[in-house]
C-alpha cells in the first residue's frame, strides 16, 4: 500500500495559478498526460482573495499585514491511481472542520514525474509518476482578521485524515525537508543516476570478465593450433620413418636376394668347373705323386661343396671363403687347378703325403668315379 502525507506552505498566488493551470512549461511535466489532471474551483481568483484577506486584517488589527503573515496556504498531498476528486473534497471539508481553514481550490496532477533516460520523454517509459494534489486554503479567522492558530496535534490529525479518507498508509514523521516538485525531480534523478552508475560498474565488471575469458580462449586457440601443428609434424615424421623402414627392409631384402643369387651362381659355376676338371682327371692316368695329390685335393674340395649347408657356421664360412678364393684365383686370375690346390695347402697349412705306388689298374684311393 502506498504512503500518503500532506505538506503545507505559504501560497505564492501568482506561481500557484501558473503552475496549476499549466501555463508555465516545466521539464518534469509530460504534456500528453496533462489531460488526466482535474481541478475544482471554489473561487477562481486567488490574487483577489489575498487582497480581501489583507483588507480584513487591516480593518480588524488596525495595521498593515506583515510580509511574514500568510493568509493563504497551499497543501500538497500524495495520492495514488485510485484517488478521486470526491475523496479530496471530503478531505478538504474535514480539514476545514478541524483547522477552521476555508478550501479555495483543489488540483489533481497526474502528469508529473521523471524519465528513465533523458532521451525518453514519450510517457510510455516513465520510471515513476509523482501523483499528487494541491489543496489551497484561506487560513484567516474572519472574526479577528488574524491567522488561525493551530496546534501540532491538530496538524498530526490532518495526516491521519489523509490516510483514512484516501485509504492509504500514513506516512511517518521525518526530519527530511519536504521536497518541492523540482527538488523531487532532482533527487529522483540523482537516485536514478546512482542506480545507472551501479549498473555501469556491473556491466564493466562483466565486460572485463568477458574480455579475460575471450583472451584465455584466444590463448587456448593458439595453444591448440600449436599442438595440432606438432601432431601433424609427428604424424609426418612417423610416416617418413615408416616409409624409410619399409624402404630399408625392401633394400635389405633385395641385397639378400642379390647375394643369394650371386652365391648360387658362384656355386653352380664352381661345381661345373669341378665337374669338368674331374672328368678330365678321370680320363687321365695318374703316374706321379703330384697328380695323385692333385686328385685328392679335388676330391676333398668336392666333398666340401657337397656339404655346402652344414649346421656349423664355421664350415659355412669356410666354404664361402673357398668360393671367394676360387673366384679370385681361378675365375679372375685364371690360375690352374694345380696352383689353386697348392694355394689351399699353404692356406690350411696341410701337408699331404703321397701313398705307396700301386698297380696302375687299381682304382685310386679317394677318387670317386
Amino acid at each position: 500500500m502506498a504512503k500518503t502525507s500532506i505538506h503545507f506552505e505559504p501560497c505564492n498566488v501568482v506561481k500557484s495559478e501558473m503552475h496549476n493551470s499549466r501555463v508555465q512549461e516545466l521539464d518534469y511535466i509530460f504534456p500528453e498526460l496533462s489531460k488526466n489532471n482535474e481541478s475544482l474551483y471554489y473561487i477562481s481568483n486567488l490574487h483577489q482573495r489575498e487582497k480581501e484577506c489583507q483588507q480584513i486584517y487591516e480593518s480588524k488589527v488596525k495595521q498593515k499585514m506583515q510580509s511574514k503573515t500568510v493568509p493563504i496556504r497551499e497543501g500538497v498531498v500524495v495520492i495514488d491511481e485510485k484517488t478521486t476528486m470526491a475523496d479530496l473534497e471530503i478531505l478538504a471539508n474535514e480539514i476545514k472542520h478541524l483547522l477552521g481553514w476555508t478550501p479555495l481550490q483543489i488540483h489533481i496532477h497526474r502528469d508529473e514525474g521523471y524519465m528513465k533516460s533523458p532521451d525518453n520523454k514519450g510517457g510510455s517509459e516513465v520510471a515513476k509518476l509523482n501523483l499528487h494534489a494541491h489543496l489551497i486554503f484561506d487560513c484567516q479567522d474572519k472574526n479577528t482578521g488574524k491567522m488561525c492558530r493551530n496546534t501540532k496535534q491538530q496538524m498530526s490529525q490532518v495526516q491521519d485524515l489523509c490516510a483514512n479518507i484516501l485509504k492509504m498508509e500514513r506516512g511517518q514523521k521525518s526530519d527530511r525537508k519536504h521536497l518541492k516538485a523540482l527538488e523531487y525531480k532532482i533527487q529522483a534523478r540523482e537516485k536514478q543516476l546512482q542506480e545507472q552508475e551501479a549498473k555501469i560498474i556491473e556491466y564493466k565488471t562483466i565486460l572485463e570478465t568477458h574480455r579475460d575469458l575471450e583472451k584465455q580462449n584466444q590463448n587456448l586457440f593458439i595453444y591448440n593450433g600449436i599442438l595440432q601443428q606438432k601432431k601433424t609434424d609427428l604424424q609426418k615424421e612417423y610416416e617418413r620413418l615408416l616409409a624409410d623402414g619399409t624402404e630399408s627392409e625392401k633394400k635389405f631384402k633385395e641385397e639378400k636376394e642379390k647375394f643369394t643369387a650371386q652365391l648360387t651362381k658362384y656355386k653352380n659355376h664352381m661345381m661345373e668347373q669341378v665337374k669338368l676338371e674331374l672328368e678330365a682327371y678321370r680320363n687321365t692316368t695318374f703316374d706321379n705323386n703330384v697328380t695323385q695329390d692333385r686328385a685328392e685335393l679335388i676330391n676333398d674340395f668336392i666333398y666340401k661343396m657337397a656339404n655346402l649347408l652344414p649346421p656349423d657356421k664355421r664350415n659355412v664360412s669356410s666354404v664361402i671363403s673357398d668360393i671367394q678364393d676360387w673366384s679370385k684365383n681361378v675365375l679372375q686370375e685364371k690360375k690352374s687347378l694345380v696352383e689353386f690346390a697348392e694355394f689351399l695347402k699353404k692356406k690350411d697349412n696341410h701337408k699331404r703325403i703321397a701313398p705307396p705306388k700301386k698297380n696302375p689298374n687299381t682304382p685310386k684311393k679317394g677318387l670317386r668315379r
